[in-house]
Order: C-alpha cells, then structure tokens, then sequence
C-alpha cells in the first residue's frame, strides 16, 4: 500500500518514465548476458583454433554450453521483460484510463445540462489538475446558469419578480386563486420627474418605491415590477376586494411619504387597478387590472379602483372611438365650430371662439368630452389642432373679405398641452396666417392656465415665441389652476378668461361674487381684459356689468355653430336685448 501511494503521488510524465525504465531493464540483462556469452564463445573459439588437439572436445563443450546459457537467458530475460512490461504497463493504463473515463462520464452528464455533475477526483498529477479545471468550469457554469435564471425572472433595477415570475405563479395557484387578488400600481405623473430630474435620478426614485413596497407587503405575498413605473403586487384576500382594498390603502400610504429627490422632497401618489384572480388566465388578469388602474387616473388619479365588467365594454368601446377618430382626422371630419363673445352693455358682437366639433358619419355629432380626452390621451390632437388653427383662419378671414363694412371680428382659438409643447407649433401658426391671409392681430391664442402653469419657464418661453409673430394670448378657464402674480407677469398675456365654475353661481352665491370681483381687480392691476365664460342666465350679465366686466361668452349669447349658421348673427343682430336686461 505504502508503494501504491508513493507511486500515486508521482506526476504521469516520471511514472511513464519509470515505467519505460524498467521496461528497459530485461532488455539491458539481455544485452550483458548476451555479450558475456558470446566473449566465453569467441575465446573458447580461439583457443579451439590455437591449442592442443586434445583440449579440442573441453572448447567445444565449453562453447556449447555459453550457448545453451546464452540462449537461456535471452529467453528468461525476454519473458521476465514481457511479464514485468505487462504488469507495469496494465498498472499505468489504468491509473490514466479510469480518470479519462470519469472525466469523460461528467463532461457527457455536463453536456445534457446536469451541471452539478463533478469528477471530484483528487489527484497531484497532470490528470488530477485537468480534474479540478474541469470541475471549477463547471462551478463557473453552475453559477452562471442561477443567474441566468434568476435575471430572467427578476429586474435588474430594483431586483423585483418581473412579469414572467409573476405570471408564472399566478399559474401556480390552482384551485386557490379565488383568495387572491392582483393589485396593479402605477405612479401618478411619474414622467415630470424623468423630464425634471432625468432618468438617472428616475431610477433612484423607482428603487426607492420599490423598496418600500417590499416592506409592505406580507410573506405570503408577492411584488413585481412589470416595466417602466409599473409594478405589480398579488395579495392573499379571503376576505375578498375589501381585502385588497386596505392592501392598496397601504401601498399608497408608503408611496406617498416623501422621498428626496436632488437635495428636494418630493411627494408621488399612485392610481390602483383592483381584480380578484378567480379562475381567469394571467393574461386576462392583468388586463382587467390595467383597466381599473387606468380607471382611477382618469378620475383623477391617487386612488383604487376596483375592476367592474363594464370597464372591458368600454376600454372596447374608446379602441372603436379612437380607430374612428383616426379616420375622422384624415377624412377631416372634424372641423371648427364658433360660439359668440360679446361686448356687456351694449350687445355688440366683439369675436368668435372657434370650438373642434366632431360630425360622425352614422353617430351624429360627437360631444368633445368624449373625443377631445382620446384626443389628448394619443398624439391625434396634434393634427386635430393643427386642422382646426388653419381652417378656422381660412373661415374667418373668408367670411371677413365677404363683409368688409362689418366691425372686425376677433377670432380665438384653443391651444392643447401638446401643441404647446410641440417644436413646430409657431412654424404651424405662420403658415395657418399666411395661408388664410388673416391678420395677426384678430387672432388669439388661448391656453388653459392648467397647462401653463405645468411648466412655466417652457410655457413663457413658447408663448414669447408666439406673441412674436403678432398674436393675442389670452388664460383660458383662470381660476381652475394655481397662477400666481409672479407668473402671470412673465407671459406675454393680452387677456384672460374667468373659468365657468366662478360664473355660474354669482347670482347665488356672495362669496362668488366678491372672489370674481378680486379676478377682476386683478386683471386691472395687470393691464389684462376679461373674458366672463358660462354666462346663461340674465342675472349674471348684470352682476358682472356691476363688477366692471365688459366681455363675456355663453350660451345666453349663442352656443357654438358652424360659421354659415352664425351669418345673420354676426351681421345684423344686435344683442342688446339681452345686456342688463332682468
């Protein structure tokens, strides 16, 4: 045994040599028995030649005999060598042959993917380092393979479950998936903070979320991210929704504490899709989810909602409508409608609001609370504003060369957050001037303080642009946002609107009164006209004449109509009948 192991502890290179030495040595036996024989022939020989005639039988007996022993031993020595080059050689083979079969083995089992399978033998030799390569690739390969996979389930911003994980275990919950429900969360307005601080700050944000939703939710629960802002938890809820609902309560709750952003706090909310998983597929679920969530933002957003069949009827619906829209802007259908802007006192008609009014081929007309969202919502109001800025121009300046001895005619006309963000909109406006051959001057540009008040610096800087080229800018719907003094003295403003909802309780309401009369002050101290919007009822004209308000629109005056059908209210009619009257 203790030859064995020393022989063991030998690198393959000095046994082999070993071996070949001792293969060698019946040959060198051979060689010396050989020579020392044949000497004793040669000497017997000589002697036989040169001595006596009777010494000659003893020298043929002697040479004889070297020769048998010669013989002899060549045969001996030539077995011995064969037997001991057998056994050495049969020893070697195996000490290579078994390892190379082992190795070969593992590398067969590595090849089918087992990769767990190791040679684990441990050897000092050349073949024993060849083992633990082989074994430390496949180590590498092992690692490399359980990251792989947890890469493919998980993201690599926030090391959430990602959609495929989730999925995958929504398929896993068999026959209990009627206690659970998916909860489908999406940051509110989480784009200003990538446009304001950019992606890389974005993604600390993300991580941050991510971390507290992590915190929130139980052991038996499960959160993901599904891409974007948009991640995913699945809740155990046997108590159905009301479960789920507390569940998102929370969830909002971590989200909302505030997080610091650049050396700011900043303070983010959430809207909340709701779906109990019952028996539907995965796919399925997540729709259903994304529809409640998509439900809470337009309501507003910052809230849970929780998911109802009819919201698939009209997710269906807005698809037709939107697919609809499309065509309607390439067959332009859509066109300008104009409601009237009166001069308080006196009746007189001082301008025209041009208003984008759908005339469906078999839906009639549809109203822009339905169309102008989906509009807002994809980039279609980009050509729809562009559409309703260059006709509406055309019309009015047609209908202006058409009736010269009529009192000029001021026309405004609505401008979206896109196209106020848009690049090309003060390229659009020149050649909707320049085409029509309307007069910059007629032309207001109205903004709804909302918009404006997003991104001031943007927003001034775009309507600087704009006042440059000659036209009016006038707040639309003030009141409504957040405006302050500061701001409203950097735009280059010409007039501002009173929103609605300060109009229509003024003749019920003081305190609406006393808040218009200080919109009214304020607009002085600017230097700004006033534009009432709203105006319905007799009782309003008068309050706001009292109040010093001279401009107003409504449909006390006239709702919005295609220009043909405003032709004798535009020219003849005066709407003093109306002004001041009871």
């Amino acid at each position: 045994m203790a030859r064995t192991r020393w022989l063991r502890r030998m690198s393959l290179t000095t046994r082999f040599r070993l071996g070949v030495a001792i293969m060698l040595l019946p040959l060198l036996n051979l060689a010396a028995l050989a020579y020392f024989s044949l000497s004793q022939i040669n000497e017997s020989a000589h002697r036989l030649v040169t001595g006596p005639r009777s010494e000659w039988d003893a020298h043929l007996a002697a040479i004889t005999a070297a020769r048998e022993e010669a013989l002899m031993a060549f045969a001996g020595v030539c077995v011995g060598g064969l037997l001991v080059a057998t056994v050495v050689g049969s020893r070697l083979a195996r000490s290579v042959l078994r390892p190379l079969m082992a190795l070969r083995a593992a590398a067969e089992k590595l090849g089918r993917g087992e990769l767990s399978s190791r040679v684990g033998a441990v050897r000092p030799d050349e073949l024993g380092q060849v083992a633990v390569a082989f074994d430390a690739m496949a180590d590498r390969l092992e690692r490399t393979q359980s990251q792989l996979a947890h890469s493919a389930d998980h993201d690599p911003l926030t090391g959430l479950p990602n959609r495929r994980l989730l999925l995958r275990r929504i398929g896993q919950l068999g026959a209990d998936s009627g206690h659970w429900a998916l909860l489908l969360v999406d940051l509110d307005d989480f784009k200003s903070v990538n446009d304001s601080f950019g992606h890389l700050v974005g993604d600390e944000v993300l991580i941050e979320m991510a971390g507290r939703l992590r915190q929130v939710v139980r052991d038996t629960d499960m959160c993901a991210r599904l891409g974007g802002d948009e991640f995913a938890v699945l809740v155990a809820d046997p108590a159905g929704s009301s479960g789920a609902l507390d569940a998102a309560h929370r969830l909002r709750e971590a989200i909302r504490r505030p997080v610091q952003v650049s050396g700011r706090s900043l303070v983010l909310d959430a809207s909340i899709g709701v779906v109990g998983v019952g028996d539907r597929d995965a796919g399925t679920l997540l729709r259903d989810a994304d529809l409640a969530m998509y439900a809470g933002k337009r309501a507003g957003g910052g809230r849970a909602e929780v998911f109802e069949p009819a919201m698939h009827q009209q997710a269906l619906e807005r698809l037709e409508l939107e697919a609809e829209l499309r065509l309607a802007v390439d067959r332009g259908e859509i066109r300008p409608w104009y409601q009237p802007v009166v001069e308080l006192g006196t009746g007189r008609l001082t301008g025209l609001e041009a208003l984008a009014r759908w005339q469906h081929p078999t839906r009639g007309l549809v109203p822009p609370d339905v169309f102008i969202p989906l509009a807002e919502s994809t980039d279609l109001i980009l050509p729809i504003g562009r559409q309703i800025l260059e006709r509406a121009c055309t019309e009015v300046a047609a209908w202006r060369r058409a009736h010269p001895t009529v009192d000029p005619l001021t026309l405004s006309v609505n401008l979206s957050a896109r196209q106020l963000g848009h690049p090309d909109l003060a390229e659009d406006l020149r050649a909707a001037l320049a085409g029509s051959g309307l007069s910059p001057a007629q032309l207001t540009l109205e903004i709804t303080e909302t918009v404006v008040m997003s991104d001031p610096g943007t927003a001034a800087h775009r309507m600087q642009a704009l006042a440059a080229q000659g036209v009016h800018l006038a707040i639309d719907d003030f009141g409504t946002g957040y405006s302050s003094l500061a701001y409203l003295q950097r735009f280059p403003l010409r007039t501002l609107k009173i929103d609605r909802s300060f109009v229509d309780p003024l003749d019920t309401d003081a305190d609406a009164v006393v808040l218009a009369g200080a919109i009214l002050q304020l607009a002085e101290t600017l230097g700004l006209r006033v534009i009432a919007e709203g105006v319905e009822r007799p009782a309003h004209v008068q309050i706001l004449e009292r109040l010093g308000c001279r401009l107003a629109q409504g449909y006390l005056f006239g709702r919005p109509a295609p220009l043909p059908d405003l032709e004798d209210l535009i020219a003849d009619v005066s709407m003093a009948g109306v002004a001041g009257s009871p």
